[in-house]
């Protein structure tokens, strides 16, 4: 059975397996009980969902890949009709925060945790900082304690540090866009950088050295326990075999 899901935004429609998006969503699943219960064809509606981030869901749903680079982030963006701003240093990495809130606030857990893991991969090993407009949507859409939202407040936090990331250091003190860098750093909620303030002072306290280690990307899993901290270290070494023996 095919259910249709309407992106209110655009008008958009996409045809989708009933299966696949009960599994993906309990909320999914019960708005579709909800329809069969009242004789009613289900239509799953998104509103102030934009396009392009139902895209990214329904490319997923459909083939278990996200967009990989900018290139391919264009190639859905394009394809939605939406603009990127063209004051985003990181356009796809705010991509990626809008699909992850989209699927916070939608209830799709296994999505949302692959979201969160690539855009840790991303900010860690390919896109340097600054990701200003990720870390204020995460802000204003999650609730605090959010793992994603810590994440890129922390590593705001050493890449801003004189023992973290040297690539803000050099944004900071290039001059060529001065004028852009003001306005998108004034574009930070004052109480936002109050909030990564006091968390970073409270870490420094508890733990002096906190700047100068590396970021943990396990540190932001939400382990529920040590073994399963300790699996998550075994896939992890064993997916670096693996990319040594593919460099091979």
């Amino acid at each position: 059975m095919r259910v249709r899901v309407l992106v209110t935004r655009d008008g958009s429609i996409y045809s989708i397996s009933k299966e696949a998006l009960s599994t993906a969503s309990d909320l999914f699943r019960l708005s579709i009980l909800h329809a069969e219960a009242e004789d009613l064809e289900p239509i799953i509606q998104l509103a102030n969902v934009r396009p392009s981030t139902y895209k990214i869901f329904d490319e997923w749903l459909r083939s278990g890949s996200l967009p990989a680079d900018n290139i391919d982030w264009d190639r859905i963006r394009i394809s939605s009709g939406d603009e990127d701003d063209p004051m985003d240093d990181e356009p796809l990495v705010t991509a990626l925060t809008r699909a992850y809130i989209f699927a916070y606030r939608y209830s799709i857990p296994i999505f949302q945790n692959e979201v969160r893991n690539h855009i840790m991969h991303l900010v860690l090993y390919t896109h340097i900082p600054p990701w200003f407009y990720a870390l204020r949507l995460a802000y204003r859409k999650l609730p605090r304690g959010d793992a994603l939202f810590t994440f890129l407040g922390d590593v705001h936090c050493k890449s801003s540090s004189t023992g973290g990331n040297i690539w803000m250091e050099d944004w900071l003190e290039d001059e060529d866009d001065e004028q852009d860098k003001r306005v998108r750093l004034e574009q930070l909620p004052q109480r936002l950088l109050r909030e990564l303030l006091a968390g970073t002072a409270d870490k420094v306290k508890d733990d002096p050295a906190w700047f100068f280690r590396p970021i943990n990307p396990c540190e932001y899993h939400g382990h529920y326990s040590e073994s399963q901290r300790k699996e998550c270290g075994r896939r992890k070494i064993d997916e670096y075999m693996m990319d040594a023996v593919h460099e091979i």
